[in-house]
């Protein structure tokens, strides 16, 4: 007897979402323009559904595609933007037709709201990462684009989806590819476009950096940092990099930036996260990280001395007031304008009201008669006349051996 085949499992929303998901990104992949820029749309909407959760389309879906979605939109970006670019030029009035940015729009759509999506953000690659923030900030430096239909949207938009990317990126990723764009990345043929390049991207990296001690709470890998560090400075004994270094020294700024702020977070427990790169003679990243450390710690010492001076000083103070000396109010209000971030609530705290109201009345006091006294000061004034003596123009281009003897130099005056 034959035997009878089982139905077959019926697909629940789930699935059929997946499905949709999974025609959109072909749709969206094909080497056809117009038909690309449809899966675009498609995936639009979808994205925008499941952030209003309105889909049935499960997050894991999302989150394992999304290095391959973000990969092949980065490689659209630029085509379709060139394509707008050209057409604009080789048509007779040399203006954009009605429409033409159509694509431009849906691709830096697509793009937004995969990087608007947490966990889509984070699971795209350092690679993937690498070729689309490359692809944006040159789109971004194109004096072509404002001229596209909506080119002054197209800009905005751009430049919205980079501080996306940064915002919501893996942080170790971000990192490592602004490093690599400050380096070998940024290897743009013409002179002025690669400056404006590296402008460009320290912006970037300055943004990061503002938020670098959060940045490490949240996971970022900081021995992984300090290894895309010490390849770039690795990269300066090339004669490439010591020729872009010669015009502009800026990328190495931000370097040595990014090795102090990590030197003031972790301090001598910077060297925890160095154990996989090694010692080696000369090594510009030990050389940093020493000085730079070194600096912290006696920023952190002197820092510590300084606060426990200013409450011995404040403690002297009220000492002098609880005793009836008539000039420590004075005093106290002298030190509440030379240090407004102390507070001396601590103190009233222990207080009775009456004593806490004297301490206030009498502040107010003091307040009131310095303000009188500016009044009645004198404004006049002599002056001083005298010719500037012009700086010497800073140099922005040093030796390798050069950079070493400046940083020993340095680090010998901290030791004095």
């Amino acid at each position: 007897p034959l035997k009878s085949r089982a139905p077959p499992a019926r697909r629940g929303p789930a699935d059929e979402a997946a499905a949709t998901w999974s025609r959109s990104m072909k749709r969206a992949a094909s080497d056809d323009l117009s038909e690309s820029v449809e899966g675009m749309k498609q995936l639009c909407h979808v994205l925008l559904d499941f952030a209003k959760k309105t889909s049935d389309l499960d997050v894991t879906v999302l989150v394992g595609s999304s290095d391959k979605l973000v990969y092949e939109l980065s490689e659209k970006v630029s085509v379709i933007f060139s394509k707008a670019i050209k057409d604009m030029q080789e048509s007779a009035s040399r203006v954009p037709e009605p429409g033409s940015s159509r694509g431009c729009k849906y691709v830096l759509n697509t793009l937004m709201h995969s990087f608007q999506l947490s966990p889509m953000a984070a699971a795209v690659s350092e690679p993937t990462l690498r070729k689309i923030m490359k692809n944006l900030l040159m789109l971004l430096l194109n004096q072509t684009v404002p001229a596209l239909e909506e080119g002054g949207q197209l800009l905005k938009a751009l430049n919205v989806l980079m501080l996306k990317i940064l915002e919501n990126a893996n942080r170790t990723s971000t990192f490592l590819s602004l490093l690599w764009l400050l380096g070998e990345g940024g290897a743009v043929e013409d002179q002025g476009l690669r400056t404006k390049f590296s402008d460009l991207t320290i912006k970037c990296c300055i943004k990061c950096v503002k938020n670098l001690e959060t940045s490490i709470e949240e996971g970022l890998q900081v021995e992984a940092v300090l290894v895309g560090v010490n390849a770039f400075l690795g990269s300066l004994e090339r004669g490439e990099m010591r020729e872009r270094l010669r015009s502009d020294d800026k990328p190495l700024r931000m370097v040595k930036t990014v090795i102090n702020e990590l030197c003031k977070i972790k301090g001598k427990g910077i060297y925890e996260s160095m154990v996989s790169i090694p010692r080696k003679e000369g090594s510009l990243l030990y050389t940093y990280v020493d000085l730079y450390s070194s600096m912290a710690n006696k920023t952190s010492a002197a820092t510590a001395n300084a606060a426990q001076a200013r409450r011995e000083e404040l403690a002297s103070i009220f000492e002098k007031i609880g005793e009836g000396d008539g000039a420590g109010l004075q005093l106290l209000y002298k030190f509440t304008l030379s240090h407004p971030r102390v507070s001396i609530d601590g103190h009233l705290s222990k207080t009775s009201e009456s004593f806490q109201r004297y301490i206030k009345d009498g502040l107010a006091a003091c307040a009131r008669q310095s303000d009188l006294n500016k009044e009645n000061r004198s404004e006049g004034g002599e002056e001083a006349a005298g010719k500037q003596v012009p700086a010497e123009p800073r140099r922005t281009s040093y030796s390798i051996e050069e950079l070493r003897q400046r940083v020993e130099r340095a680090k010998a005056l901290l030791n004095k």
